[in-house]
């Protein structure tokens, strides 16, 4: 590991949890296949995989919160966001990119977004986002829960698409750790690469 360390090119490092030569999935039932990549979790050796990813990323948060932290945690990553999201906004604003308002109206409140009209305005207003939540955010590193994402990598045929496994799995992954589901601001990745048998 101390030589890839020394490499001067290292974009990403995948700590490999566990591979598995042939899942025997049916191809036809979607529960069956989707109960197979579930149960993978609970065979790999996830406790030793964390401390190698915790150690090698230098991740001082909380890896295993209870669930009364977990929800403390996400009420508090709600609201870090959602004014990340108002800065953001307003920065925006003040800057007189043509914007939209996109308004949702449902039974029970309503609520606006600025929605750009082009790409290089939505990648700003996205940076903007970002830098408005690391200015808000005022938690220490160790205060934090780990956010995580999954991603599924497939090729060949198979009865669940690449979402749904990453949907299951990560709502496994969820119910086991307590870990906050974010796409984009994610501490950890979690990739399944799933290879026709």
């Amino acid at each position: 590991m101390n030589i890839v360390e020394e490499l001067r090119s290292v974009d990403n490092l995948y700590v490999v949890m566990k591979m598995v030569p042939s899942l025997h999935l049916s191809c036809i039932d979607f529960d069956h296949d989707i109960n197979i990549l579930q149960r993978q979790l609970e065979h790999g050796d996830i406790k030793k995989s964390l401390a190698l990813w915790c150690e090698r990323n230098k991740f001082q948060g909380i890896v295993y919160p209870t669930e009364d932290v977990y929800k403390v945690a996400k009420c508090d990553e709600l609201e870090i966001k959602r004014l990340s999201k108002a800065m953001a906004e307003t920065q925006i604003g003040h800057k007189k990119y043509h914007t939209v308002e996109i308004c949702d109206e449902s039974y029970e409140n309503e609520t606006c977004s600025v929605v750009t009209d082009n790409k290089d305005e939505r990648s700003r207003f996205n940076v903007a986002v970002l830098e408005a939540y690391h200015e808000t955010d005022s938690r220490k590193p160790e205060e934090k829960v780990l956010k995580f994402r999954v991603t599924c990598i497939r090729n060949g045929k198979h009865c669940f698409g690449s979402q749904d496994a990453a949907y299951h799995v990560g709502g496994r992954i969820q119910d086991m750790f307590h870990w906050i589901v974010d796409l984009n601001l994610y501490d950890l990745e979690i990739v399944m690469n799933i290879r026709e048998e």
